[in-house]
């Protein structure tokens, strides 16, 4: 189920990486506010988010932590698939149903941010945990055991955390970004994000599974101001 843009780092790593990142920008920080607003068809992800960089090597390389809402939402039924890790190894997923998802979180990002050449920079941050909330919708289940098929009521998947891959669990936001700084303070982005999106089921399914998964690539534009 990887795609080219689930560049997905262990969480453990990441929180062991922090505070070299912190020791190694000591006196070299600054703080930014971003907002991006990516979309497919039927389908949209808003974002905004404050972080703490550290200057890791100093106008060139800086890493850091922050805090990130997101909101994706579609119209429409969207597929969402079997998220137990332990199902989708054996290939044994199935598909819910559900229409117009909503989904909201809260979560700590890690962000990295390169300057390559004058005023243009690349950028990758990714959610780490926090938690999400929503409306719940009933879905349609299409079951491997006809005895668990029909309509399934199903609600936002509360907990986020990032461990990798198929592993992960909740609503976890992403961007691959291309940046050109109009002065000291504002730039301008745009890039690739990948946003995962989860429901459980009120009642355990096929398998005792209740999760289901859905991950989706969207192009999108955003503005960065240093504070």
């Amino acid at each position: 189920m990887a795609t080219p843009l689930r560049l997905r780092l262990p969480l453990a790593a990441v929180l062991l990486a922090a505070p070299a990142l912190a020791l190694a920008g000591t006196g070299r920080h600054s703080h930014t506010l971003d907002a991006s607003l990516g979309a497919a068809p039927d389908r949209a992800t808003a974002a905004v988010s404050w972080n703490h960089l550290f200057a890791v090597f100093p106008g060139r390389l800086e890493a850091g932590l922050g805090g990130r809402l997101t909101s994706f939402r579609a119209r429409g039924p969207l597929v969402f698939r079997t998220g137990d890790p332990d199902l989708v190894r054996a290939g044994l997923g199935n598909r819910l149903v559900l229409s117009d998802p909503w989904v909201t979180s809260l979560n700590v990002q890690l962000l990295v941010v390169l300057r390559i050449a004058g005023p243009l920079e690349a950028g990758f941050d990714i959610d780490l945990a926090g938690f999400s909330f929503g409306p719940a919708r009933t879905g349609d289940y299409e079951a491997t055991d006809p005895a668990f098929a029909g309509p399934r009521r199903a609600g936002v998947s509360s907990f986020d955390l990032l461990l990798g891959d198929i592993r992960d669990r909740g609503q976890l936001n992403s961007e691959f970004f291309l940046g050109w700084r109009l002065d000291e303070r504002w730039t301008v982005r745009a890039g690739l994000s990948h946003v995962a999106t989860e429901y459980r089921t009120v009642e355990p399914l096929d398998g005792g599974n209740r999760r289901f998964r859905r991950f989706t690539n969207q192009a999108f534009v955003g503005v960065s101001r240093r504070l």
